[in-house]
């Protein structure tokens, strides 16, 4: 069979494994309907024009400011899927089959550069689409944003791999990226970053000075090209409820209690909250499979070095995930966002099926019907453990249709999301319990409402001041309240978290527009800069088509 063949029958197996993505109507999952809604209003907010996007139909009108909060880029690759197909329901599925199959694809590449056997690159894209946490990630959890940052992480080690081998403008690649990745899922990249760091290190990268610049450099790029995204992120959010360790289940007691039962990780059973928490087979055979190629090859074949060390690195994530008590409580901050550890499951499967293909590359050295074997094993394993994880919980009723007309009912609370965590930390956490309804504006401290009209987030008032106007709309930093044409700045009422207007004497016309923030101008400055220090490097960086022997793969 042909490279082409064999690729055409890997992902014919991966749609047959994903059959639920084929249905016409939406699946539940912990999501709930939240992520095709979610993807509706980022369609609806781009058919509008509106900068920055918000949730408008959220919380009764009050809003959502999601899009300004979390990673975008899955939903805005989703959302353009749904601009083409015209059905927010097959969009999703169609976004989540096309992020299993291009993470496929991935490994298949990073495993043909470093083994240069397309058989067992076929089978290493197999295993990685089809490990049992991809499964959770998809038709489980419903993780579109985690699904899609699975796709990028090959393609980064590709990347470096290519920086180490002296390739021109790998080191910009590298640096794009890291910055899609960061831009995907925050918390997923700064424990793969771990990982990244480790595999650099075993392909060379750090051997010599001029690729370690560029690893250095392509990382600074990375950040700098997502600050547009992080700065403000970082810096709004600590008015949020997401900035609470106690809303986020992120305190080193919540984590240190959710450590994944030892029978669960190596065995798959028994589920926990539904999910089969399983290393995979990939995982169970990176040892004996390392003994196999030691006693094959030895210690100095280069492609058992770096799968012993891809071994170790898996052996450290177990550890992360099977006594989190023994590090949650010395990490920074932000590591303990992971908030369940079996959330690093993606990147021990990663390491697994890698460290795997690197030791079969040397086991079956000369051996090509063991190679055949080997792929006919990953596709007989794919498809016979726990059939149970391969099903999804259909609903009939989840049209595209239905789904639209959700929009601000009880389907969509509370924001579309587990906590309504994207709100202003003045508003009291009971207040969601009970969803609103889109209520006129209030005139208080001597104002006069005299009329008002809109819809959701576009509000425009006729008041009678002096005094103070509050909106029914929660207070985030990219509203700007307009007074008689005049940009003016607005106060945050008391206990609640709502937009509020100063106005002077005299009758006046108020409206509430969006401006972009002064921390995300400051943002895309940066990643402005970013991009054109990016764009001359690439024009002065001579071309190195020469590549040391020692850095040369098959």
């Amino acid at each position: 069979m042909t490279a082409g063949g064999t690729c055409v029958l890997v992902a014919l197996v991966i749609c047959v494994l994903y059959a639920p993505l084929f249905h016409r109507t939406g699946f539940d999952s912990h999501e709930h309907a939240w992520t095709y809604l979610r993807v509706i209003e980022y369609e609806q907010e781009f058919a509008a024009g509106h900068l920055p996007a918000n949730f408008t139909s959220a919380f009764g009108g009050a809003t959502h400011a999601f899009p300004f909060f979390y990673p975008p880029v899955a939903y805005w690759l989703t959302t353009g899927i749904a601009s083409i197909m015209g059905d927010v329901v097959l969009a999703v599925h169609a976004s989540f089959l096309l992020s299993v199959l291009a993470s496929a694809l991935g490994m298949s590449l990073l495993a043909r550069r470093l083994t240069g056997d397309w058989v067992l690159s076929a089978a290493a894209g197999l295993a990685y689409a089809t490990l049992p946490y991809r499964f959770v990630v998809v038709l489980t959890r419903g993780a579109l944003a985690e699904s899609w940052s699975l796709v990028w992480f090959p393609f980064l080690l590709l990347a470096l791999l290519g920086v180490a081998e002296r390739k021109r403008r790998a080191w910009v690649s590298a640096a794009v990226l890291g910055a899609v990745i960061i831009l995907t899922h925050s918390i997923t990249a700064l424990y793969f970053a771990i990982g990244a760091t480790v595999l650099a290190v075993a392909f060379g990268v750090f051997d010599r000075r001029e690729p370690f610049v560029e690893v250095v450099a392509s990382a600074a790029a990375s950040v700098a090209l997502a600050a547009w995204f992080v700065v403000p992120q970082m810096v709004y959010m600590r008015e949020l409820w997401v900035s609470d360790p106690g809303v986020m289940w992120t305190t080193p007691e919540y984590v240190s209690a959710q450590a994944v039962p030892a029978t669960t990780f190596f065995l798959g059973s028994p589920p926990q909250v539904g999910m089969r928490l399983w290393v995979g087979l990939p995982g169970l055979m990176l040892f004996p499979l390392s003994v196999l190629s030691l006693r094959r090859v030895g210690q100095s074949h280069r492609a058992y070095r770096i799968g012993l060390l891809c071994l170790r690195t898996w052996l450290c994530f177990a550890v992360l995930q099977l006594g989190p008590a023994l590090w949650v409580g010395w990490v920074p901050a932000p590591f303990r966002y992971v908030q369940f550890p079996w959330r690093l499951l993606g990147v021990s499967g990663l390491l697994s099926v890698l460290g795997c293909v690197l030791f079969l590359h040397s086991f079956t050295r000369g051996r090509s019907r063991v190679r055949w074997i080997v792929l006919a094993a990953v596709s007989g394993m794919a498809l016979l453990p726990y059939p149970d994880m391969r099903e999804a919980q259909v609903m009939s009723e989840w049209t595209d249709r239905f789904l639209r007309e959700a929009l601000g009912t009880r389907l969509a609370w509370p924001g579309m999301t587990a906590q309504g965590e994207y709100i202003p930390r003045a508003v009291p956490r009971g207040w969601m319990q009970s969803p609103p309804h889109l209520s006129p504006p209030v005139a208080d401290s001597g104002a006069r409402l005299l009329t008002w009209f809109g819809n959701r987030d576009v509000l425009h008032v006729r008041a009678e001041g002096p005094g103070r106007i509050t909106f029914p709309l929660f207070a985030y930093p990219f509203y700007q309240a307009v007074v008689d044409g005049v940009e003016n700045e607005f106060g945050v009422r008391a206990n609640r978290g709502f937009l509020a207007s100063t106005i002077p004497s005299g009758v006046h016309r108020l409206s509430i527009v969006r401006r972009v923030p002064p921390w995300q101008a400051v943002g895309w400055g940066i990643s402005a800069a970013a991009v054109a220090i990016l764009g001359v490097a690439c024009m002065l960086r001579p071309c190195e088509s020469a590549r040391s022997a020692d850095n040369r793969w098959p």
